[in-house]
C-alpha cells in the first residue's frame, strides 16, 4: 500500500521535474501521454527519496545550543587599566604639584607687591632729583640735543621754519652701527621770521623776556624755554603731592579639582548555528528503445560556530587649577620732607611755576601746624587738677575699763589734754591722745604696792 506522503508531492519538486524533462531533447520528441508518464514516475521517485532523508536516513542534527554567550571572557581580562589607576594618579599630582602651585602663587604676588612699592619710590626719587636740578641741568638730562626745539619750532610756525631729517639709508646704518654718528637735523628757513611777541606767547614767558635773532640763538632760547616750562610743571606737580598705591588688605584664593577613573573589561560572544540544504535533479531520455528515467537527491547539513572577543582598557584623567588673587588698595600721598633734604624742598619750591604762591602756601601750613600745636598745649595746660584727697584715718580700737585703778594714775591717762582724769581710767586719755597707750592701763593705773 502506497505512502499517503507519495500521493502529495510538493509543487517545488514538480516544477523541478519539469523544467528537467524541458531541457531534455530526447523527452520532448516522445509523445504527450509518455511524458506525462514519465514524469510522474520521477516526481514519484525524488519524493520518495526526499522522504527516506526525513525519516533518518540522514544523521540527525546535533541538539541546538545556546545562540549567545556572554561575559564568559575570563581569559582574555587583562585589567591594566584598573592596576595602574594609583600610579597614573601619582605621576599626574607630582607632574602638577599643587603645594608648588600654591607656594609660587603667593610668591609671585608678594613679589609684585614689592616691586610696585619699590618702583614707584625709585621713580618718585628721579624725578624729585631731576627737578630739583637747575634749569641748565634738567636740560641736559633727556639728551636729543636741539632736536627738539627744532621740531618745535617747525611745528609751531610751519611758514617760517622746516626741518631736513637725515637720509633713511644713514639712519639704518647708525641703527645697526652703534658707533656711526648720524647727522642732527637740520633747521631752514621758508619764510618770514616771527615775532619776539609770537614765540613768547607760544612759550609762554615773560612779556619782558629778550628773543634773540638769529636762528641758532633761538634754538637755545626754545630749547631752554621748553626745559624750564615742563620743569616748572614737573615742580609744581611734586608741591601739589604725588600719590602713591597702598595696599592695605587682599585674598589668595587657590583650588584643584583631581578626577581619574579606569575601566577594564572584557566580553566575549559565541554564536552557533545548523544550516540544512536539499538539492533534487532527474533525468530521462526514451526512442525507439526501451524508456530511462533516472533521479538524484542530496542534501547537505552545515554547522557555523562564531566566537568574538572584545577588551577594552580605558583610563581618564582631567585636573582643573583656579587660583584668584584680591586686593584692597586705596592711594596715599607721599611725605615730600621724607625722600628730601629741606635744601632739595627748597630748591622744589624756586623750580614751581609759581615761587610766591608756593611760598605762601608753605607759610601758611607752618602757621597752621604751630596753631595747632599751641590749641593742644593750652587745653592740656587749661585741664583741672583733681586734689588727692586723703584717705581714711583708721579708728583706734576701744580698750576695756579697769575698775580697780591706783591713786595717781591721772596723769598718765591725760597724756594728751594734760588734765587728769579721776581715778585714772584710760578712757578720758585714749579719745583725745589718740594713743592706745598713753590712756590705756599701763600708763594711767599702777598696782597698789
Amino acid at each position: 500500500m502506497p505512502l499517503p506522503e507519495l500521493e502529495r508531492p510538493p509543487a517545488e519538486l514538480r516544477l523541478a521535474v519539469r523544467e528537467a524533462l524541458t531541457r531534455d531533447g530526447a523527452a520532448q520528441a516522445l509523445g504527450e501521454d509518455e511524458r506525462r508518464d514519465i514524469a510522474r514516475a520521477l516526481v514519484r521517485i525524488a519524493h520518495a527519496a526526499q522522504l527516506l532523508d526525513s525519516d533518518g536516513t540522514t544523521p540527525a542534527a546535533p541538539p541546538a545550543k545556546p545562540l549567545a554567550r556572554g561575559m564568559n571572557a575570563a581569559g582574555a581580562y587583562g585589567g591594566n587599566a584598573v592596576a595602574n589607576m594609583a600610579d597614573t594618579a601619582r605621576r599626574t599630582l607630582q607632574a602638577i604639584s599643587f603645594p608648588r602651585f600654591v607656594s609660587e602663587l603667593i610668591q609671585g604676588v608678594f613679589r609684585a607687591m614689592l616691586e610696585t612699592n619699590q618702583a614707584q619710590l625709585q621713580q618718585y626719587l628721579d624725578l624729585v632729583r631731576a627737578v630739583s636740578q637747575s634749569l641748565d641741568g634738567y636740560a641736559s638730562l633727556g639728551g636729543g640735543g636741539d632736536d627738539a626745539a627744532k621740531r618745535w619750532l617747525a611745528e609751531q610756525f610751519p611758514s617760517s621754519y622746516a626741518i631736513e631729517e637725515p637720509d633713511p639709508e644713514d639712519v639704518e646704518r647708525a641703527r645697526l652701527d652703534p658707533e656711526e654718528e648720524l647727522d642732527p637735523i637740520r633747521l631752514t628757513t621758508r619764510g618770514a621770521a616771527p615775532s619776539a611777541d609770537a614765540i613768547r606767547a607760544a612759550l609762554g614767558t615773560e612779556a619782558d623776556a629778550e628773543v634773540p635773532t638769529s636762528p641758532q640763538d633761538l634754538v637755545a632760547f626754545v630749547k631752554r624755554s621748553l626745559a624750564r616750562n615742563r620743569q616748572g610743571m614737573l615742580a609744581t606737580m611734586i608741591q601739589m603731592g604725588m600719590q602713591r598705591i597702598v595696599i592695605d588688605s587682599g585674598r589668595i584664593h587657590a583650588s584643584m579639582r583631581f578626577h581619574i577613573d579606569a575601566t577594564s573589561a572584557a566580553a566575549e560572544q559565541a554564536h552557533t548555528g545548523f544550516d540544512t540544504r536539499h538539492s533534487v535533479s532527474a533525468s530521462a531520455s526514451g526512442g525507439w528503445g526501451p524508456f530511462s528515467a533516472s533521479a538524484a537527491v542530496s542534501s547537505s547539513i552545515g554547522f557555523v560556530r562564531t566566537t568574538d572577543t572584545q577588551t577594552e582598557e580605558r583610563t581618564n584623567a582631567s585636573a582643573d587649577l583656579n587660583s584668584s588673587v584680591e586686593l584692597q588698595f586705596r592711594t596715599d600721598q607721599v611725605p615730600l620732607d621724607r625722600i628730601a633734604s629741606s635744601q632739595t624742598v627748597d630748591r622744589l619750591r624756586l623750580n614751581t611755576l609759581n615761587p610766591e604762591r608756593e611760598m605762601e602756601i608753605a607759610g601758611e601750613t607752618d602757621r597752621a601746624r604751630i596753631s595747632a600745636n599751641q590749641a593742644v598745649d593750652t587745653a592740656r595746660a587749661s585741664r583741672e587738677r583733681t586734689e588727692l584727697a586723703p584717705g581714711e584715718v583708721p579708728t583706734a580700737p576701744t580698750l576695756p575699763t579697769r575698775t580697780g585703778g591706783a591713786s595717781g594714775g591721772g596723769s598718765g591717762g591725760g597724756a594728751a589734754t594734760g588734765g587728769a582724769a579721776p581715778g585714772g581710767a584710760a578712757t578720758g586719755g585714749a579719745a583725745t591722745g589718740g594713743a592706745a597707750t598713753g590712756g590705756g592701763a599701763t600708763g594711767g593705773a599702777a598696782p597698789t604696792a
